[in-house]
């Protein structure tokens, strides 16, 4: 199952948990999850390549303020490509 933020909640993810569900959610780049990222060292960091770009991503857990434990997150970046946002990492010196 994909679902955006609007669906980052404890009782739809212990529902899924619960019936064996596996799930995506994309959420917000919060403040703290990116000091994280920053403080990451950088072989913590893996790198993804297909034939037309190149990913870095950071695997790490996460707990929010109305979870009651953590999960797993995922945080990646993208190389800068046609018609793509690019971000910047300063710290770790990235872009997506």
């Amino acid at each position: 199952m994909l679902v955006d933020a609007g669906f980052f909640d404890q009782k739809l993810m212990e529902g899924l948990e619960s019936l064996s569900v596996g799930y995506i959610i994309g959420g917000k780049l919060y403040g703290d999850i990116i000091e994280k990222a920053f403080s990451a060292p950088e072989d913590a960091w893996y790198n993804y390549r297909n034939n037309h770009q190149e990913w870095q991503y950071l695997k790490m857990a996460d707990c929010r303020q109305t979870w009651k434990r953590y999960r797993r997150l995922i945080l990646y970046l993208t190389g800068a490509e046609e018609n793509q946002r690019v971000f910047y990492l300063p710290a770790k010196g990235r872009s997506s």
